[in-house]
């Protein structure tokens, strides 16, 4: 028996791309290995159902019919994603959309869009189901051949509210869960604890859970946590800076490109009313950047201790102590004896303890002395009047309002005076208490 060997028409897939061929012929893609019937009138043919994937960075795309997966492999704003006519795209043939740069959220949507009079769903518009809105998102369509495209994989995070609104098996996962027929959550949101590690390094942990909502979506903290050091890293908005000396930033967490990373600004911080995200305290400004704390530098730029890093969420009290060295005055008027002698972070909705411990002894009877403890802008936090000579003070405490101070590092002093000019206050072991919830 003598054998035939036929060959077909062969090229590229940049040639198949360009050529029409007869109603009919066979021709074969040797870029992808695969036959392509042609129809006398499309270019580029109608090839076999092997996928072909196009990978898309940061831009709008118009669909080919020879596309089966547009995977978006870099976003950084909202992109379109251009459908060709229902008509003009193999009947029953399914197109994917994904999100391969985990980086697609409510702000960077990828949006398929029907041509001229065709429809998705048979709206003239995508649905949520059918638009990527969530990092590593996708959606898939399906063409009837004719006018009409249908969301036949939908993007279930983006929108749906209701299991109902679906067709077919579904799954979902972690922080998402079901209740009968609706889509609920099984976790709780605003969690986690930002903590200082050493002098050079910040670490947002989980903590009472793991969710945190940025610009409407949410998001978990990975279990080893999101850790910041104090050079090269993101300073308002821009990568590779070192933090300066002395100085207040409030800690921000985005998504840089389905990384969660820390942003240290200094703007200051507001509550989001924007639909999604409402209730959630964002970088003034600019909901992509969601508050997790603040820390103050010590003069060598790095972070100066647990008490000058304050978390957002999770707060905890924190204790700081200071001495200040034997003293007299014969001062009438109030004198700076000692500054800098506690300092820590305080949110503007803390209520701070203080206190002061020490032996007051005044050289005329009859006449007193006053201690004052003050902060940094010489705000009086509370005043002690020592009448009597030679007693301890054991503690005095005084829980400080939050209207007494302003948001960001308290910095506490002692001063002192003499009721009288002839009266020596003298005043021995002292130590200054400070706590505030962060």
């Amino acid at each position: 028996m003598t054998a035939t060997q036929i060959q077909f028409r062969r090229g590229s897939a940049a040639q198949m791309a360009t050529f029409t061929g007869a109603v009919g012929e066979v021709v074969v893609d040797t870029t992808n290995n695969r036959v392509v019937v042609q129809d006398g009138a499309t270019a580029g043919g109608w090839p076999s159902e092997i996928a072909a994937r196009t990978a898309i960075s940061d831009a709008n795309y118009t669909v080919k019919n020879t596309d089966r997966t547009i995977a978006y492999t870099a976003i950084s704003a909202a992109r379109t994603v251009q459908l060709l006519a229902a008509a003009s795209y193999p009947t029953g043939a399914r197109l994917l959309i994904v999100d391969e740069s985990q980086a697609a959220s409510a702000s960077r949507t990828i949006t398929p869009v029907p041509a001229g009079s065709d429809t998705i769903n048979k709206a003239s518009t995508a649905p949520p189901t059918g638009i990527v809105s969530v990092p590593g998102g996708s959606v898939a369509l399906e063409s009837d051949g004719a006018s009409n495209w249908t969301v036949v994989a939908p993007n279930l995070a983006s929108g749906v509210s209701s299991l109902n609104a679906l067709t077919g098996a579904i799954g979902v996962s972690y922080p998402i869960g079901t209740a009968g027929s609706n889509v609920v959550a099984v976790a709780p949101w605003a969690c986690g604890r930002l903590a200082y590690v050493s002098a050079t390094q910040i670490k947002l942990s989980p903590h009472d859970g793991d969710l945190i909502r940025i610009a409407g979506v949410d998001y978990q903290i990975p279990s080893g946590g999101v850790t910041a050091a104090n050079t090269s890293v993101y300073v308002n908005g821009t990568a590779g800076q070192n933090l300066a000396a002395s100085t207040l930033y409030y800690v921000y967490l985005f998504n840089n490109s389905g990384t969660l990373t820390v942003n240290f600004s200094t703007t200051g911080h507001l509550t989001d009313a924007t639909a999604g995200n409402v209730g959630t305290e964002i970088e003034s400004g600019n909901n992509a950047c969601t508050l997790i704390g603040m820390v103050y530098t010590n003069a060598s730029s790095q972070f100066g201790g647990a008490a000058l890093v304050a978390s957002w969420f999770s707060r905890q009290n924190k204790a700081v102590s200071g001495t200040v060295s034997n003293f007299t005055t014969t001062a009438t008027t109030r004198t700076t004896i000692a500054s800098n002698v506690v300092q820590f972070l305080a949110w503007s909705d803390d209520a701070i303890f203080v206190s002061i411990d020490c032996i007051p002894y005044n050289s005329v009877s009859g006449d007193y002395g006053q201690l004052y403890v003050l902060d940094q802008n010489a705000n009086e936090y509370f005043q002690f009047t020592s009448l009597a000579a030679n007693i301890n003070i054991n503690p005095y405490y005084q829980l400080v309002p939050t209207s007494a101070f302003a948001e960001g590092l308290v910095s506490l002093a002692l001063a002192a005076l003499s009721q009288a000019s002839g009266n020596t206050f003298a005043v021995a072991n002292c130590g200054m208490y400070a706590m505030a919830r962060t």
